[in-house]
């Protein structure tokens, strides 16, 4: 995005647009998963689960005949 803004380049193709900026972000977030960056907001965001917590605190299981 900054080659196009700070060059003033024309966008003649948004397909192509689409492409390069996919690919950017893709390698972006395979970069950042590599370092394992994301594991921390993983964490909190499944501990703050309320569906997590009723688990934890439950041991439920449904009866087979009951589910219908």
């Amino acid at each position: 995005m900054n080659d196009f803004v700070s060059n003033k380049r024309k966008i003649i193709d948004l397909s192509e647009l689409y492409k390069i900026f996919n690919d950017e972000i893709e390698g972006m977030i395979d970069e950042a998963e590599a370092k394992h960056l994301f594991e921390d907001d993983e964490k909190k965001f499944f501990q703050n689960d309320s569906w997590t917590k009723i688990l934890k605190n439950y041991d439920y299981y449904p009866d087979p005949d009951q589910i219908r």
